[in-house]
């Protein structure tokens, strides 16, 4: 994903650079995406450390072959990224699978999934800390884990 990146220390100045990896780091206390930026040609006044504005322009919604999930549904740990799928499993109950999924970039409403989800799957968007693989949950009224 390209961004412009601007810098207090170099007023006026933007530089060109790219999305190279977003992160997912689930707390108790909340979520937050790390994101890493490779700087094009141009960069050399630039230090570690320095504070920096970006900007970013979204991924459209609505774009085919894809799914956006809001950010605490996608977990990270050593096996990488992943979601929990529920499924039915009667009396408005659900079992809860884990599910490794490749995570595109930042879209309007959370994160594009590019793979390891089928449409119609239901996924768990909150919570996602506390589940383990088979763990059973409880549907809402909506049918929603």
């Amino acid at each position: 994903m390209p961004v412009s990146v601007g810098f207090d220390a170099i007023p006026g100045a933007r530089f060109d650079g790219l999305v190279t990896e977003v992160g997912v780091t689930t707390t108790a206390t909340g979520t937050t995406f790390p994101v890493t930026v490779r700087l094009g040609a141009g960069a050399s006044d630039i230090r570690s450390g320095m504070a920096a504005v970006v900007d970013m322009i979204l991924g459209d919604a609505e774009a085919p072959d894809r799914f956006i999930l809001p950010g605490p549904a996608v977990g990270e740990d050593r096996g990488g990224r992943f979601v929990f799928v529920a499924e039915p499993a009667g009396d408005g109950l659900a079992v809860v699978r884990r599910r490794p999924v490749m995570v595109g970039a930042f879209a309007v409403g959370g994160l594009e999934v590019l793979d390891g989800l089928t449409e119609g799957e239901r996924v768990v968007v909150a919570g996602v800390n506390r589940l383990q693989d088979g763990d059973e949950v409880r549907l809402d009224a909506a049918g929603a884990p």
